[in-house]
């Protein structure tokens, strides 16, 4: 008998039938991410900004845009205008998308 145990494995304490806690990197028994403030990832949470990339390149398009306008401007003057179509674009997007998804949550 002794050969056959140490066949199917090692004996193991309770122990190894305890759940295991939540961590930041997921749920291990649906495999779901979690954020770092416990919520999992896909929930309304991750629909309240757009993604990184949105921001950056409507941002860097719309000062582009506005140094054509403003080619001879003084530097203080151009980076007054740059601070508002920054912050103009990233209100813009954000409400955008927000409305985009407000219809899309689940009850």
């Amino acid at each position: 008998m002794p050969a056959e145990s140490a066949a199917i494995g090692p004996k193991r304490g309770p122990d190894h039938l305890a759940p295991r806690a939540r961590t930041v990197e997921g749920d291990w028994r649906t495999g779901e991410k979690m954020s770092e403030n416990g919520k999992k990832s896909g929930t309304e949470n991750d629909r309240k900004w757009a993604p990184w990339y949105i921001y950056v390149v409507l941002i860097i398009g719309g000062n582009y845009v506005k140094q054509r306008f403003l080619e001879d401007a003084p530097v203080v003057i151009n980076v007054i205008a740059t601070v508002i179509v920054a912050a103009a674009i990233f209100v813009v997007i954000t409400a955008v998308y927000r409305s985009i998804f407000t219809g899309r949550r689940r009850p």
